[in-house]
């Protein structure tokens, strides 16, 4: 494992790579490779390392408190991956003979209420 994480570092940031120097906490920036890589290929997110590949570490201390937000992250994430496959082929009737989605709800948030 360890020669695979040299090999990672001495390749640098890819598709699959981020670096992430995050000594004591998980930043936004973490969350949103998380949600990159899951719209990809899966990756690497390897953590105190900065950008030019030069390994800072982590706190120590922040070992256990940075694995807890990770996990409810990804426990969060799966909950909305859920509900999402549960509900977006219900339709949802407005008055008349309009109809409404909430694939098209989501859609709708993330483009203009995100501000992407």
């Amino acid at each position: 494992m360890l020669e695979k994480l040299k090999q990672c570092i001495n390749d640098g940031e890819g598709l699959t790579v981020e670096f992430k120097l995050c000594k004591n906490e998980l930043h936004n920036s973490v969350f949103e490779t998380v949600s990159s890589f899951s719209d990809r290929y899966g990756g690497y997110i390897l953590l105190g390392v900065e950008d030019n590949g030069d390994v800072e570490g982590v706190n120590p201390k922040s070992v256990e408190g940075m694995k807890k937000n990770f996990a409810n992250l990804i426990d969060a994430y799966d909950q909305m991956m859920d509900f999402i496959a549960k509900h977006t082929l219900d339709r949802f009737h407005l008055i008349g003979d309009q109809s409404v989605s909430l694939r098209s709800k989501i859609s709708c948030c993330s483009s203009n209420c995100l501000g992407n």
